[in-house]
């Protein structure tokens, strides 16, 4: 038997804070992600896939791009693939308007709407019989205040898959699921799918691993975007999980520490080099630097072309005269450190004062708690 597991598509979501046209863009992309999963578990011969929530970025999403997600998870059901979907915290089932409670009788597969830890179903897949548990926070019946503790199952044998969106061992709170890791492998369940953590993550329980396949698609930059999907094969009872590709849109996040440069142009070779049309990029630039001409935004400006959306972060301590003045009077480390280079500096010239200046900008960021020398990353 071979399942493929996903979580937190978050279809529907869309930067806030780009401009309109490019937004939609970058939305309509991201939501086209789904199809492709899709292929990729027909491709594979998968006779289940579960659906580990967030599907959705919200419970009430357009009904344009729940008719699309429909298709697709019908399309799952006719290729002879049993689509499982769970509702995460995003897509909640609790509110009354509810995409999960709208539409649910047009949902193709198994929609999980337990409040509670449940067995869903148990059939025959891959001459296999499959036990299938789970559940989906519904608020004033889920537990808020502590981790759910209670996770049935069946003494039947079989594989036994369930699956739950939520965190290991959180506090609890208010729209969210906490899980005890303790009690969950003391269920002895073959395979746990999880959801909610967008990094790629797994847990060895002795029965079988608890994973979150992460966030193929990302959201904001950092916010995940790993690029894979959970592949699950079971030899006999025991499960043995892959992750493979899925084409997504690349998000970068380049860091740039601008200590040792001196000219503008540097800066500029650099952004150019990472140039990608397709791409979401953030640069961030930091550091200790002695350029305060540097203009950010006319930095941008100058790049975006070249990027389907392009940020630059501002981290850099800019080292003005006055400032280092003004520490070179200090009464600590950085102080006499910056006291002495400066007069090193005044009796130096051409190559040896430019070394000179380069080292105390290297100190003053290590004093700083900022990055040791090193390559550019």
């Amino acid at each position: 038997m071979r399942l493929l597991h996903l979580a937190d598509l978050h279809l529907g979501w869309q930067p806030g804070d780009w401009p309109p046209e490019r937004a939609v863009e970058r939305r309509q992309r991201r939501d086209g992600v789904l199809a492709r999963i899709v292929d990729k578990a027909l491709a594979e011969e998968a006779q289940l896939v579960v659906v580990a929530g967030d599907l959705f970025d919200d419970f009430d999403p357009p009904e344009e791009l729940v008719d699309t997600v429909l298709a697709e998870l019908a399309r799952l059901e006719r290729g002879g693939t049993l689509p499982v979907t769970v509702p995460g915290n995003h897509d909640e089932l609790t509110y009354s308007g509810s995409v999960y409670r709208r539409r649910r009788a047009d949902w193709p597969g198994l929609l999980v709407s337990e409040p509670l830890p449940a067995h869903l179903t148990s059939l025959d897949l891959a001459g296999q019989r499959v036990h299938l548990y789970g559940m989906a926070f519904t608020g004033g019946v889920t537990p808020q205040d502590r981790p759910v503790r209670e996770f049935p199952r069946l003494e039947e044998p079989g594989v036994h898959v369930a699956a739950f969106h939520g965190s290991l061992d959180t506090a609890g709170g208010q729209r969210t699921l906490s899980l005890d890791s303790d009690a969950l492998a003391a269920a002895r369940y073959h395979y746990v799918a999880l959801g909610h953590v967008h990094d790629p993550l797994r847990h060895e329980f002795p029965a079988g691993p608890a994973a979150y396949p992460g966030a193929p698609e990302a959201l904001a930059v950092g916010d995940g975007g790993c690029g894979t999907v959970a592949l699950v094969d079971f030899d006999g009872e025991r499960a043995v999980a892959r992750d493979i590709p899925v084409s997504v849109q690349p998000v970068r996040d380049t860091a740039l520490d601008l200590t040792p440069v001196d000219d503008v142009a540097e800066i500029d070779a650099f952004i150019a080099a990472l140039a990608d049309g397709d791409a979401v990029q953030r640069v961030r630039l930091g550091g200790a630097l002695w350029l305060p001409e540097l203009d950010v935004e006319t930095l941008r400006q100058r790049h975006a072309p070249s990027f389907f959306h392009l940020e630059i972060v501002d981290e850099v301590e800019v080292l003005a005269p006055e400032l280092l003045s003004r520490w070179a009077e200090e009464a600590s480390v950085r102080g006499a450190f910056v006291s002495r280079m400066l007069e090193r500096m005044d009796g130096a010239s051409g190559e040896t004062r430019r070394r000179l200046a380069v080292s105390l900008r290297w100190g003053i960021a290590a004093l700083s708690g900022g990055p040791a020398p090193g390559t550019r990353t």
